[in-house]
């Protein structure tokens, strides 16, 4: 069953000679261990180690998920291979070989290369102890996130947050404060929230409003902002391809308490 397996991942590889149609037009190749056709499955897991990290990035997870133990291997695939995988690519420049390469054993050689003359270049072990530190650092950062997230400074944020999500027909969202910095003129203090419709109501100012008073009614500090600023999004995104629409509305706290919201909104 192996040999037959071999056999055949090694038949698929063969195909394409190890190259993508990018390889292709670049003429290299990505090639196993001395030289050799990657199996199927080290194909696959190159692309993973590679492709995982961003495909998750900016992903929508509930913040239940990312402060459980699940949220501390989030942040080692994340951030840990987008950190990584870049540095190594600019610095481990006897190869070029980045965290893909190294998980599998493969290299990627001049289509012209003959197999004998392919020998993956060694990583120094100072590169080898950077990438271990990042991986590190990335795993154990939800622990600090997540003391950030509990104390007393974002509260009123992650209460906000948490209500706005909540709410039907929201896929996920996303509650900030941030201040405009103005020369010669007065800051301008804001709360905004990204908020992700499963339904497109792009056009739905009183939906807008709605998130606004919500935001309002569990974040004590927006009361005292200039200003809360919503995004109403609505679209799809697979990994290889995406498409977004927006709207962005801005309400005043005290014309909100006061029973009136008086939007403006702007198409994007």
């Amino acid at each position: 069953m192996q040999t037959r397996s071999w056999g055949s991942a090694q038949t698929f590889s063969a195909l394409f000679g190890g190259q993508t149609l990018g390889k292709r037009l670049l003429g290299v190749r990505a090639v196993g261990r001395a030289g050799a056709l990657m199996t199927l499955p080290a194909s696959l897991l190159r692309y993973s180690v590679l492709g995982v990290p961003f495909f998750l990035n900016g992903a929508p997870f509930d913040t239940k998920v990312l402060l459980s133990p699940v949220g501390y291997v989030l942040s080692l695939v994340v951030f840990g291979g987008i950190l990584s995988i870049p540095y190594l690519y600019l610095f481990n420049r006897r190869g070029r070989r980045s965290l893909h390469d190294l998980a599998v054993g493969s290299s990627v050689v001049t289509a012209a290369t003959p197999v004998a003359l392919v020998a993956p270049a060694p990583v120094w072990r100072g590169h080898l102890l950077v990438v271990g530190v990042i991986l590190i650092a990335a795993a154990v950062l939800p622990a600090f996130t997540r003391r950030l997230a509990q104390g007393e400074t974002f509260q009123g944020t992650m209460a906000a947050y948490e209500a706005v999500t909540a709410e039907p027909g929201v896929q996920n969202a996303l509650v900030t404060h941030g201040t405009a910095f103005r020369s010669g003129q007065a800051n301008v203090d804001s709360v905004g929230a990204q908020v992700r419709l499963k339904e497109r109501r792009l056009d739905d100012a009183a939906l807008a409003e709605h998130f606004a008073r919500v935001i309002l009614n569990h974040d004590k500090q927006a009361s005292r902002v200039s200003v809360i600023n919503i995004t109403v999004v609505y679209g799809f995104d697979v990994g290889i391809a995406s498409g977004w629409r927006s709207k962005s509305y801005q309400f005043l706290p005290e014309a909100l308490m006061a029973g009136g919201g008086h939007p403006a909104g702007s198409s994007k």
